[in-house]
């Protein structure tokens, strides 16, 4: 069976190597984006099945973020990270219901190696299972 595929948008680039090099444990393959044009490129060009993002990149709007994935991949189920307080879930939730996208998960930053890998093997037991 091949690899599900994740798309992992974060400014921090340290951080997308380690959830793409850890995505492999779950039976993922993962890309990552730290700009807008790379993110958007990768949901033209990859048929993801996950798309994680960062509620909080410089200069980004989640609601934006939401609207691309709305338009380049409907089906994807979308995993928020976030540093910030509960708060920024529940609005990064609105506005991702509202366009339609199923939220699959939360990330609390800093979140340990053990919750991004188990949660990703919860995933894709859900997506294989669909």
């Amino acid at each position: 069976m091949p690899l599900l595929k994740l798309i992992v948008f974060d400014d921090e680039l340290a951080l997308c190597e380690l959830i793409s090099e850890f995505a492999a444990e779950a039976e993922f393959e993962a890309v990552s984006a730290t700009t807008v044009d790379a993110f958007l490129a990768h949901l033209r060009a990859v048929p993801a099945d996950v798309v994680a993002i960062d509620l909080h990149v410089p200069g980004v709007h989640t609601d934006d973020v939401m609207r691309c994935i709305a338009e380049s991949r409907p089906n994807a189920a979308v995993l928020l990270m976030t540093g910030a307080a509960e708060e920024a879930f529940a609005n990064a939730e609105r506005l991702g219901r509202r366009r339609g996208l199923r939220i699959c998960g939360r990330l609390q930053k800093p979140f340990t190696l053990e919750e991004i890998i188990d949660l990703l093997k919860r995933l894709h037991g859900e997506i294989e299972h669909c």
